[in-house]
């Protein structure tokens, strides 16, 4: 699962993974500490693997950002890229969905544009 949570007025995003169905979590991950983290984040798993999204900011502008946390070690590791840097700002971009299967990544968001709302989506391969 992950989430954002702005406890202590920190904003961060965490994932955290449970091997028994949901009876009890590992200990979080921290995907992001930002101020202007945005959050609205989706997951999507692949054996060990959970595939996170979620809204950030860098720079003053609004990223999509895709992490691949492996919780099959010992302790979990994590990698991050960001996908798209978007046009719109706040609610008006709304949430990204991820689904994966065997070998792919489905991504998709939307986008506030100038001229008219967005979607757009990416296919990506996984290399395990």
């Amino acid at each position: 699962m992950s989430w954002y949570t702005a406890a202590g007025d920190a904003p961060a995003l965490r994932a955290a993974y449970s091997r028994d169905g949901g009876r009890q979590f590992g200990p979080p991950v921290e995907l992001s500490r930002n101020p202007r983290l945005q959050g609205r984040t989706d997951v999507a798993l692949t054996g060990k693997d959970a595939w996170v999204t979620w809204l950030d900011d860098e720079s003053g502008a609004t990223v999509l950002k895709l992490a691949r946390i492996d919780f099959g070690a010992a302790a979990p590791s994590t990698e991050s890229v960001t996908l798209q840097t978007l046009v719109g700002h706040g609610h008006a971009i709304g949430y990204s969905r991820i689904v994966a299967t065997n070998d792919k990544l489905y991504v998709i968001w939307n986008d506030a544009g100038a001229d008219r709302p967005t979607l757009a989506g990416a296919v990506m391969t996984r290399k395990d």
